[in-house]
Formats: C-alpha cells, sequence, structure tokens
C-alpha cells in the first residue's frame, strides 16, 4: 500500500520545454499560481512576526499549525510545487515567504530559547525540502513519482517539526 497522494502519480500541470531559461521561470503566469500559494503564508508569517513580540502571545495557541490554519497553506502550497516538474519550480515566488519563515524562526528562538533544539528542525526541515525544489535543472533527476514522494515527505517533515515544538510549549 502507498502513502502517495494520488496527485504524486499525476503528470506536471505547469510546463516549461526542455531548452528553458532561468527567466521562463519568471513567466507572470507561469509564476502566478506558486505566488499565489505562497501568498496566505506569508500574510500568516507578518501577522505571528507581530503577535510574537506581545507580551501576552500564547504560542501554544497561535503557532499551533493545527489550529491557525497553516497546516492547510502548506499543503495547498505543496500541492501547488508538485504541479510543477522536478527542477522547474518558479522558487523565486516563494523568496519571500522563505525569508519571513526564517525570521519567524528567529523570533521564536528569542522567545523560546529553551526550545531551541525543536525550533532548528523547523527549520531545517524548511531548509531540506527549498533544497529539494527550489533549484533549477535542465532536466528531472528522478522519476516523477519519487520526485513527488520526496516532496509529499518533505511535507510532512516540516509539519511533525511544527507540531513537536507546538506540543513542547505547553
Amino acid at each position: 500500500m502507498s502513502n502517495t497522494p494520488e496527485s504524486a502519480v499525476q503528470p506536471a500541470t505547469y510546463i516549461l520545454p526542455d531548452g528553458f531559461t532561468v527567466q521562463d521561470l519568471a513567466a507572470p503566469d507561469y509564476v502566478r499560481p506558486l505566488a499565489e500559494a505562497a501568498a496566505p503564508m506569508i500574510e500568516h508569517c507578518q501577522r505571528l512576526l507581530v503577535a510574537i513580540a506581545r507580551p501576552d502571545f500564547d504560542g501554544g495557541l497561535e503557532l499551533d499549525c493545527t489550529k491557525n490554519n497553516a497546516m492547510t497553506w502548506l499543503d495547498d502550497f505543496f500541492e501547488t510545487v508538485a504541479r510543477y516538474e522536478e527542477g522547474r519550480v518558479p522558487f523565486a515566488a516563494a523568496a519571500e515567504l522563505l525569508a519571513l519563515t526564517e525570521r519567524l524562526l528567529a523570533a521564536e528562538m528569542r522567545r523560546y530559547p529553551r526550545l531551541r533544539g525543536d525550533i532548528q528542525s523547523i527549520g531545517q526541515a524548511f531548509r531540506r525540502s527549498f533544497a529539494l525544489w527550489g533549484r533549477v535543472l535542465p532536466q528531472p533527476r528522478r522519476s516523477r513519482k519519487i520526485y513527488l514522494r520526496k516532496i509529499f515527505a518533505s511535507f510532512d517533515k516540516i509539519i511533525d517539526a511544527i507540531c513537536t515544538f507546538n506540543s513542547r510549549l505547553f
């Protein structure tokens, strides 16, 4: 029995022909799906960056990805990443999200220094995932099924790391 979502066996939706240039990755119609998937998470990170500085901030509640909709937004984002071919994801559309995530993790480190290891695990999960889908390749390195299995496994690792951190806030 496979743990791979049904979308993992579907062909790519957003395709660039062989011989594409890095500039082709910036075409507005090609970038739009990923930018739209990143937008709610960008807003969420911006709100959390303001909220975490408040003295009455309740991290156990406000950082719980199962309660604050982050898990759903991350799922939508990864489903969108999965619609691109390996090596052809317009990763620049997620640059602001990645930067805000790093800023949020730094703010969490300042607020919860005793949970530094858990916060570092979240950061590593995000960065490992980005290393998988956030690079330009002239052609995919893996079969589509293997690539997508890795994409969705990286999503699971991110969620697991966030939930582990959050459970230790109590």
